[in-house]
């Protein structure tokens, strides 16, 4: 089993990153492999839903970036944590453009598989982004 996990902070070593590798332990001593990505602090395009990655691109994205990464991991993960620091009581800007992406162009290598989310926040906005990042599971059937 295979667990990929999304880091949707700029801070590659704050809260958020934090949680996620206390998760990554524990998979760790349960045998379970798992990948930490991190977003970081590069911006990325937001889905423009050109479609090129339904007609011509076989589940690419045209915006050749850290989503076709994902994409092509997720044909190998058997699960999914997707994580977020709560700015402005929602999501990163950063993990939805890429999730919008990736769900757009690969959604059937996601769909199906188990998800789960972490965010992270010292005031409120923690079930509004919650509420964001668990759709996407939703919409994939994805327990």
């Amino acid at each position: 089993m295979k667990v990929l996990m999304i880091n949707g902070s700029s801070n590659n070593k704050g809260c958020t990153a934090q949680a996620l590798e206390i998760v990554a332990g524990v998979f760790k001593e349960e045998g379970i492999d798992s990948e930490i990505i991190h977003l970081g602090a590069e911006a990325y395009h937001d889905c423009t839903g050109c479609g090129l990655c339904r007609t011509k691109l076989n589940g690419k994205c045209v915006y050749d970036d850290v989503v076709n990464v994902l994409i092509e991991k997720a044909k190998s993960s058997d699960g999914f944590i997707f994580s977020s620091p709560v700015y402005y009581a929602h999501p990163s800007g950063r993990l939805l453009s890429v999730l919008d992406r990736a769900f757009f162009a690969g959604g059937k290598y996601f769909a199906h598989k188990r998800g789960s989310s972490v965010v992270s926040a010292r005031r409120a906005g923690t079930t509004a982004s919650l509420d964001v990042i668990n759709k996407y599971f939703m919409i994939n059937q994805m327990p």
